[in-house]
């Protein structure tokens, strides 16, 4: 056959052929077989996977997925369905085995990930003797026979629809995890010492020491979008539920207490896009009065409109878990302004950085919010023309407890 011949043979034969076989492999996740024995023996499971995995890195048509981190024992189809998907794997391979006396009956399944169905079961049976090991390479080479039927060399049409699939599973669920708005309801309970002293006008009472507990209704949301989130809380706003503890009165004054807590914060990509690290303030407005009749005058009402600069961190260990922690970074402040009365100095002084911590626990799209916020040893004076005219010492612990809705943008 001439070379011409022999050119014209391959282009024609080959070249066809290359369109109807792929060189796409299945992803595989091969994990643990479960001892369902009295007396465990995990050598067996072990020694099972162990010969299947290696059978399967001999084949074309397979790549296994890392299980790194991924020891646990699959119980159900759901949890092999978030199991492979952490890993983007096209089907899970696992099993169970049970031993009594010299019997060994190992049950082994493939369940596909991608359309969520069970592609194979099969039991076998052996005898525990000296030759275990040689049963167990006869039960995998079984085992690599059935799973070559339920999952055959790809073609050009079966590669472009399980592409298809993957792309809409796993770029889907990526979206899902990086688009997210959380909306937030709560109440926040202000508990603390504090000490209260007026020096100028003789028509305040001269001082006022005690736990003057405070409860506002806090409204809020978070935003994530890709690797960037936004974080928001405001409380008390005018005409929501306020509660003076100190007089036992509910009413709707919410224009006495407004902390406003907001932050940026960026994913970090060493940590798998768990962790966040951000900047924004933490209570802004915070000095209030605490009642606008017997002790706050129209003064007292107006909140000093400080920026206490504070430090965001987010960790998102699971989706359904979330921990936060808010560290104020700038807390000792001084602020002038000139009013009518003349010039007027704020100051306020903490001996420790403010904290808040809190963590979000979810149910489905539901999810319970507490938070936890301090400050020690806190100092606010105020100075009228260079003279004081009011000084308060505090130390504050706050409790929050919400609600939480999460929504994905992809689902509505």
């Amino acid at each position: 056959m001439s070379c011409r011949k022999l050119f014209v043979f391959l282009f024609i034969f080959f070249i066809p052929m290359s369109f109807i076989f792929s060189v796409e492999k299945w992803n595989v996740l091969v994990l643990q077989w479960k001892d369902l024995s009295a007396k465990k023996d995990k050598s067996i499971g072990l020694t099972i996977r162990k010969s299947i995995s290696l059978m399967l890195q001999k084949e074309k048509d397979f790549a296994l997925a890392s299980d790194e981190g991924l020891e646990g024992i699959i119980e159900n189809y759901n949890q092999a369905v978030e199991t492979g998907r952490k890993v983007k794997a096209d089907v899970v391979i696992y099993g169970e085995y049970y031993i009594e006396g010299e019997n060994l009956l190992v049950s082994t399944e493939v369940f596909d990930v991608l359309e969520k169905q069970l592609k194979m079961r099969k039991v076998y049976t052996g005898k525990i003797t000296a030759d275990i090991f040689d049963t167990i390479e006869e039960m995998s080479a079984d085992m690599l026979k059935k799973i070559k039927e339920v999952l055959p060399s790809f073609t050009t049409e079966s590669e472009t629809r399980i592409k298809k699939i993957r792309e809409t599973v796993y770029q889907t669920e990526e979206i899902k995890v990086k688009r997210l708005f959380y909306t937030r309801f709560g109440i926040f309970t202000e508990f603390g010492n504090k000490k209260m002293g007026w020096e100028l006008d003789s028509t305040y009472p001269k001082y006022y020491e005690g736990n003057i507990p405070m409860s506002v209704v806090t409204f809020g949301f978070a935003f994530r979008y890709w690797d960037f989130r936004v974080d928001l809380l405001i409380g008390g706003l005018p005409g929501t539920p306020f509660y003076d503890g100190r007089k036992n009165v509910l009413t709707a004054g919410g224009e006495t207490l407004m902390p406003v807590t907001f932050g940026l914060s960026y994913y970090l990509p060493w940590f798998d896009n768990t962790v966040a690290i951000g900047l924004g303030a933490m209570d802004v407005q915070k000095i209030v009065a605490i009642n606008t009749n017997d002790i706050a005058n129209e003064y007292e009402k107006k909140s000093v409109e400080s920026f206490p600069l504070a430090l965001f961190m987010t960790w998102n260990p699971y989706s359904f878990w979330e921990i936060g922690l808010i560290v104020g970074l700038i807390f000792n402040s001084t602020r002038v302004e000139t009013t009518l009365e003349g010039e007027k100095k704020t100051i306020i002084k903490q001996d420790f950085p403010p904290l808040n911590i809190s963590t979000i626990y979810f149910f489905g799209d539901f999810g319970v919010e507490a938070r936890v916020h301090l400050e020690l040893h806190g100092k606010y004076e105020e100075y009228w023309n260079n003279n004081l005219r009011r000084s308060t010492t505090y130390d504050v612990l706050g409790l929050y407890l919400g609600m939480v809705y999460k929504v994905d943008f992809l689902n509505k």
